[in-house]
């Protein structure tokens, strides 16, 4: 009796996996083919966006970058002040 309620249980356990491995899968490709649906609009649209537009945009990409490379910098300038002072720190003590 143990040995089949063992064996039936084994069994539920194998079909209950086998169903979320199924469930989990499907859910991954309907994702996927939602990224690439995605992918293709904003291709699309980029496609259709007259060059003037993009040369337009051109030198706000190029000032928004330098932008985040200055502050990149900093924020990286002062995380080296701040180690400098704790190492001083703890080499006076």
């Amino acid at each position: 009796m143990d040995n089949q309620i063992i064996f039936t249980i084994g069994v539920i356990v194998a079909l209950a996996s086998g169903y979320f491995i199924r469930l989990f899968t499907q859910d991954q490709k309907n994702n996927t083919e939602k990224a690439e649906i995605k992918k293709g609009k904003k291709k699309n649209e980029i496609e259709q966006t007259p060059a003037s537009d993009l040369v337009a945009a051109a030198p706000n990409a190029d000032e928004l970058c330098n932008t985040i490379q200055g502050i990149k910098d900093r924020a990286g300038g002062k995380l080296l002040d701040r180690i400098r002072k704790i190492i001083s720190r703890v080499d006076d003590n």
